[in-house]
């Protein structure tokens, strides 16, 4: 399905455009998927950790194919392995101590480098926040502002090259604030319920991964991006706004 939707994708044509680059986010898989898909000429493989606590991680996937810690950590290996190098990393902040989730952030995209020769393309830095029957209040270890805003500072610092990405779930004013702190690509106009780029009224679902709070349009993104100094571009070469 994943192979078939890409070459349906590429095949599109409007006018004198195309796109260009498929981006492919699913769960771990095999040295051989990965070598179907890079095969396909797909752009960037992003997959989460989520959280690099071990401990954690089996807590909160007590089943199931991700449920295996080794197998989850190890993708990005074997990605690199099946042909793609180009990868995106990240982890959920505030699953676990926002340290030791840097820190095993840092290691996984110096071990990249190391082991593979080439480290992330891309890292995010998404944090808990609310969703159905979700409140960051629970999470003992959620992030406050301040402390999200150090962060993004370090991880800029300590990975000077990577995109660092930054989604709609901080709203406009925080995304603004991390922007001068090292944050490089953001999204506009997202949803991130089951269907909710269809055309139907979906309204409120409770198929939504996470609330979005900021619910701007992507031109309307685009045009404050503009006033606030910055150059955006869709060139999938840039790292940088």
């Amino acid at each position: 399905y994943i192979l078939e939707s890409t070459r349906t994708i590429y095949g599109i044509r409007h006018r004198n455009g195309a796109i260009r680059r498929v981006n492919v986010n699913i769960a771990a898989t095999t040295v051989e998927n990965y070598r179907r898909l890079a095969d396909a000429g797909i752009g960037t493989y992003i997959l989460f950790q989520e959280t690099y606590h071990s401990e954690n991680y089996r807590r909160l996937h007590p089943y199931g194919p991700k449920s295996d810690y080794s197998w989850h950590t190890e993708a990005m290996d074997r990605a690199m392995e099946g042909g793609i190098d180009d990868v995106g990393i990240g982890v959920l902040f505030g699953l676990s101590n926002y340290l030791y989730d840097f820190t095993g952030l840092m290691m996984h995209a110096e071990h990249l480098e190391a082991a593979c020769g080439v480290g992330p393309h891309t890292i995010s830095v998404p944090r808990i926040c609310p969703a159905d029957d979700i409140a960051p209040a629970a999470f003992a270890a959620a992030l406050p502002d301040a402390l999200f805003r150090k962060n993004v500072a370090d991880i800029r610092n300590a990975e000077p090259n990577p995109g660092v990405n930054n989604s709609p779930r901080e709203a406009p004013a925080m995304r603004r604030e991390v922007l001068r702190l090292g944050i490089s690509q953001i999204s506009g106009g997202s949803n991130t319920s089951v269907g909710g780029y269809d055309d139907s009224d979906h309204g409120e679902e409770d198929t939504a991964q996470f609330d979005v709070s900021d619910r701007r349009t992507l031109d309307q993104v685009v045009a404050w991006l503009l006033d606030l100094g910055y150059v955006p571009s869709f060139c999938t070469a840039c790292y940088r706004l």
